[in-house]
């Protein structure tokens, strides 16, 4: 990691050094005085992960140097006696969403650690990363101070951030059917679905599902029976698949289906279930055209967006085990 950031960096003065150095604390660690710092022990897990003392300690100051900020008058005292749960719910939403990250196979390369690294602010000199200030001031000093290991927790962040955007992209910016249905109020979607444990039997039904003959041989076979679902709005796109958990993915997939190809190229998976449909109907309303004007379009698919990314990663929240050793009471 050092040899990546050692690119285009600098060094520079001993008393320039100090001061940016204490400039570095004041942004950085909030206003509290350079001191002893957070021990290694555990102030939260999240399913079996801990979350440090110390990366307690450096959320708490970083709450506070933010409040701080904003309060110049002094932090109003409701603010402060929520300040601790706060700190600690937002370190564990980062871990579940890091977790749900590395679940899926996202990661964060050494470069792109070293290029958050070398652009931030309070490591600059004159516009420079500096590697000498990072390497012989800062990451010691930030051990000693909340004994956290600083790339780790930036890794981790990152990490966070890329599955926030991955979920985001899925939700916010849809396949190019989905965004044009999305636009036009009054649209509505019919499916024609099965549900198989097999994926053999699902590959099996959806090569010939648009094949009434050999598709009702193969049902009937399998024991299946076709369910007809809609019309339904996009609103309700939880009737889809109604009894079982379905990713964005699958949502993405099936609201992406038009008329020109209304069966997927492969099976829908949904956990160890398999799901196999045709779109039998896309129908928007005969008056597409200045409904609504694009600013007030766009509002509405981000805060319908927003709402989906709520209630997925509430779905994650709910199902964490989360255990916390920390008094989140008055500070």
């Amino acid at each position: 990691m050092l040899d990546l950031l050692r690119k285009r960096a600098q060094s520079w003065g001993t008393l320039a050094l100090f001061a940016i150095v204490i400039l570095v604390f004041v942004f950085f660690f909030g206003y509290t005085d350079i001191g002893p710092g957070g021990g290694p022990g555990t102030a939260a897990k999240v399913n079996g992960s801990a979350i440090s003392q110390g990366e307690f300690q450096l959320a708490m100051e970083h709450t506070t140097a933010f409040y701080r900020e904003i309060f110049k008058d002094g932090i109003p005292e409701p603010v402060a006696k929520g300040m601790k749960s706060q700190a600690m719910e937002q370190l564990i939403n980062q871990h579940i969403r890091t977790q749900a990250a590395q679940a899926i196979g996202l990661r964060v390369t050494d470069e792109e650690l070293a290029e958050k690294i070398r652009a931030l602010p309070y490591l600059q000199k004159d516009g420079t990363f500096d590697i000498e200030l990072y390497k012989e001031i800062f990451l010691p000093q930030l051990k000693r101070r909340y004994s956290v290991d600083f790339e780790n927790i930036l890794r981790n962040e990152l990490l966070s951030d890329k599955y926030h955007v991955l979920l985001k992209d899925l939700m916010v910016t849809p396949e190019p059917a989905v965004s044009q249905a999305m636009q036009h109020e009054g649209a509505s979607f019919s499916f024609e679905v099965v549900i198989l444990d097999s994926e053999g039997q699902a590959r099996e039904l959806l090569a010939v599902f648009d094949q009434p003959g050999p598709r009702e041989k193969l049902l009937k076979a399998f024991g299946l029976a076709v369910k007809t679902v809609g019309p339904i709005a996009l609103s309700e796109y939880r009737r889809l698949f109604e009894g079982i958990e379905a990713t964005p993915e699958a949502y993405m997939t099936a609201f992406g289906l038009i008329p020109e190809h209304p069966v997927p190229t492969d099976p829908i998976r949904t956990g160890n279930r398999y799901v196999v449909l045709r779109l039998l109907s896309r129908q928007l309303p005969l008056s597409t055209a200045g409904t609504a004007p694009k600013e007030e379009i766009d509002r509405l698919r981000q805060e319908a967006a927003k709402l989906r990314l709520e209630e997925w990663f509430g779905r994650l929240r709910t199902s964490a085990t989360v255990r916390s050793y920390v008094d989140l009471g008055e500070p």
